[in-house]
């Protein structure tokens, strides 16, 4: 196993970027924090694809998966950028008004695109994240050109450096967003990987949804770019005031979305995948929509599962376990049949008595959240929440 290998398993084990960072350079003091992390991420933690987030959407190697960009804000060969955080950020060829630019505002037609179009919003390991319509920009915090131009050699993509900030453009070889009503949905390509993901926009930053390993992440824009320390990663001062703003964003989400740092044990303890359920969807009732399986994690008792699902973004429903359904369940879940749930076992979540997805758009979305039901004194906890798609034709 190597320095990258290594880093790579903290962080499955559920290791923060920081510490996972810290341990591995324990073992091998060669190993490079800084270009790891930069490697790691590239759009919005957990977003996937590389980068963002609990999925695979964004860097260009791997998934950001489960925890967050990467380890710190770090850049190759940048040093520190002193004490002096910037207040004030300009863009290349786009017009900003007088004082309109601080904590990361840009112009914009504001009566044709959505208002979070050319805001940078900054995740918990200092990196930022702008969106446009047709593109998805990493912000990295630089002392100079040459940082900038060392980080993008790590990808096949194209940087600005303005104000000491690297701005690493034309990831993805597509890029999508979708106006959904609550939240907008984002799609994109990297590397021959395709993924989706959910963004909540309030007036201090968003919370980032990711599909494949589901992480609930707040991003932050109402905050000046991050000051680095002399290893690159954001002061503590800055975490600080990160964290507070983080808290308000976080209510942005989804009701059924807590970010890690609710869950700490259970949420990340625990891992599950989704596939979809074989057969044609249709406007009748009771058809299959996905299966959940666990992955990782103890044994449940069904005893205190419970299984809540909303489909295409509607009414947040709790489904009845097959046996016990009646003819008013929205839906139903399917066990195997023993007392527990355990790893590399599915259930099936089907329609009850209502017709949720009737395949007229391709399919459905069908965002599926896993309780622990608390048992005396303890209160019910998240374990898992999966955004499955159940396909119409297949």
């Amino acid at each position: 196993m190597d320095a990258n290998q290594y880093y790579q398993s903290l962080l499955q084990q559920g290791h923060s970027p920081e510490n996972a960072a810290h341990f591995t350079s324990q073992y091998y003091p060669d190993f490079n924090s800084a270009i790891q992390s930069a490697g790691m991420i590239a759009p919005p933690p957990d977003i996937g694809l590389g980068g963002l987030g609990a999925s695979s959407m964004v860097a260009p190697s791997g998934s950001l998966a489960a925890g967050g960009v990467a380890a710190g804000a770090a850049t190759t060969g940048a040093a520190a950028a002193g004490g002096t955080s910037i207040a004030t950020i300009a863009v290349v060829s786009v017009l900003v008004l007088g004082g309109a630019g601080t904590a990361g505002y840009f112009i914009y037609d504001y009566l044709t695109e959505p208002d979070f179009y050319g805001v940078i919003y900054w995740d918990e390991s200092g990196f930022g994240y702008q969106f446009s319509e047709d593109d998805l920009t990493m912000v990295i915090p630089a002392e100079n050109n040459q940082d900038c131009e060392e980080i993008t050699d790590m990808f096949d993509a194209d940087y600005e450096y303005e104000d000491g900030l690297c701005y690493i453009k034309n990831l993805y070889s597509s890029y999508e967003v979708e106006d959904k009503g609550d939240y907008y949905k984002i799609c994109a390509s990297i590397g021959g990987e395709s993924d989706c993901f959910k963004i909540y926009v309030g007036e201090k930053g968003l919370v980032l949804v990711t599909y494949l390993i589901v992480n609930c992440n707040p991003m932050v824009s109402d905050i000046e770019p991050p000051v680095l320390d002399e290893y690159g990663y954001a002061t503590s001062s800055w975490m600080n005031k990160f964290n507070n703003l983080a808290e308000e964003v976080e209510d942005y989400g989804p009701s059924s979305c807590k970010s890690n740092s609710e869950y700490q044990g259970d949420f990340d303890y625990f891992s599950f995948s989704d596939r979809d359920a074989e057969g044609p969807m249709s406007n009748e009732s009771g058809e299959k929509l996905v299966h959940i399986e666990m992955t990782q994690g103890d044994d449940l008792s069904w005893a205190v599962v419970k299984i809540q699902i909303v489909v295409d973004g509607g009414k947040s429903m709790t489904c009845q376990e097959s046996g016990y359904e009646d003819s008013t369940s929205d839906c139903i879940y399917t066990t195997d049949g023993d007392s527990y749930w355990s790893t590399s076992e599915e259930i099936t979540i089907s329609e009850g008595a209502t017709d949720l997805c009737d395949g007229s758009y391709y399919g459905c979305e069908v965002d599926v959240t896993i309780i622990k039901i608390g048992i005396g004194n303890e209160d019910d906890k998240i374990v898992g929440s999966v955004n499955a798609y159940a396909d119409a034709y297949y």
